[in-house]
């Protein structure tokens, strides 16, 4: 029940009950379960399927630029947060806003 996404409503009521120290080992063993079965399907893999996951594990990482943009979580959308942030208006930025 506990591993269900979403939680049923019955699991919802049932993990208010619980104490801190079940509801850990509840998550200890939902981690067991995932666990073994990312495992299991390791294991059915076949090689030429293990070979192309590395193939593009590895043309991901070779093509990786450490001063890319990988997403601005928490970063400033707009002039004036940048400027809150940090002080001065971005580069190239022409004057304040009215």
């Amino acid at each position: 029940m506990a591993i269900v996404f979403p939680p049923t409503e019955a699991w919802r009521a049932i993990s208010d009950v619980l104490a801190d120290e079940q509801r850990t080992l509840v998550n200890n063993k939902i981690s067991e379960i995932q666990k073994r079965k990312s495992q299991e399907r390791e294991q059915v893999k076949s090689d030429e399927e293990k070979k192309a996951e590395e193939v593009k594990r590895k043309a991901w990482l070779d093509s990786t630029d450490p001063n890319g943009f990988y997403g601005n979580m928490g970063q400033p959308e707009t002039a004036e947060e940048y400027k809150n942030r940090y002080g001065v208006y971005t580069p190239g930025y022409d004057g304040e806003q009215k």
